[in-house]
């Protein structure tokens, strides 16, 4: 058995935002013990169960560690825990590979350094792609380049300040982004489960807290939020009704910068042909209004 005062501590421990991913912990954790039936974790099914899923003892024993600390975890209890029990936690409740790294950034909180200067460099490349949209995000999802592609296709970020942040963007500004996205909701629900497993990585950020907070006034998000599906950044096509070009469909890719850690690139490419001819012809207004007629 894993002593709880024997794990070691976290930074700031006792403070708002430690006590906000504690909190998360404790519902993730809640969510998936109820998903799990003693069958499928190798446990005989014995008498009547009053509650959904496996008991807190079930979880404690089949990770090795006390049941007080697990019951500690799920009342969100101010307990030191180490990487070393979060990773036991989460082989017992058999978590995903990103739900197992969301369990340790829930449970180990920091403020990872942040360098989020766009290089000329960078802004050169994503200019140059005249025929992907593309955008450079900063680590809470502000768009802080585009270029002229992402512009013609999905709008100008500038117009309002909601246009700034991807997130509120589609779950906030809902009447615009609605009419262009062909699946709005499963766009936005995808948004959201990445934006879930972003939030324990940065939680102890007050930018990220901010951000979580003013994303709750969107009816979807409290939705997908309290599911607790996680998911790290994976390939997805994104299809799209422009008022002018007609439908086009694209391949959503993300790639973490390595000179600026806290910054991404987006990039949208054309999944077929007719929207790979339309994005060619770019700069051409009748030829975007061809494919409309």
């Amino acid at each position: 058995m894993v002593d709880p005062l024997s794990a070691r501590t976290t930074p700031e421990l006792h403070d708002a935002a430690s006590d906000r991913l504690r909190g998360e912990l404790a519902e993730f954790l809640r969510a998936r013990r109820a998903q799990l039936t003693p069958a499928a974790v190798g446990l005989p099914q014995t008498g009547r169960r009053r509650t959904a899923g496996l008991r807190r003892e079930e979880v404690a024993e089949l990770a090795g560690i006390s049941t007080a600390l697990y019951t500690w975890l799920e009342q969100a209890r101010p307990v030191p825990v180490s990487r070393h029990t979060l990773d036991a936690i989460a082989t017992a409740l058999q978590l995903s590979a990103d739900e197992r790294l969301h369990v340790q950034n829930l449970g180990r909180p920091h403020t990872p350094e942040v360098e989020e200067d766009v290089s000329p460099e960078l802004r050169r490349m994503v200019l140059s792609l005249q025929s992907q949209p593309a955008y450079v995000l900063d680590h809470v999802w502000n768009i802080v380049f585009e270029n002229d592609a992402a512009r013609m296709v999905f709008g100008d970020s500038a117009a309002n300040r909601a246009e700034q942040n991807l997130l509120k963007r589609v779950l906030i500004v809902v009447d615009i982004s609605r009419s262009l996205l062909t699946d709005w909701e499963a766009a936005a629900e995808m948004l959201v489960e990445r934006f879930q497993f972003d939030f324990a990585a940065h939680g102890a950020d007050a930018r990220m807290l901010a951000l979580a907070d003013d994303l709750r006034v969107s009816p979807l998000f409290d939705r997908v939020w309290s599911t607790h599906r996680v998911r790290r950044y994976t390939n997805s096509v994104l299809r799209v009704m422009h008022q002018t070009a007609g439908p086009l469909a694209f391949e959503a890719t993300t790639y973490r910068v390595l000179e600026a850690s806290g910054l991404r690139l987006l990039i949208f490419t054309p999944s077929d042909e007719p929207t790979a001819a339309c994005m060619r012809g770019l700069g051409a207004q009748p030829q975007l209004a061809d494919r409309a007629s």
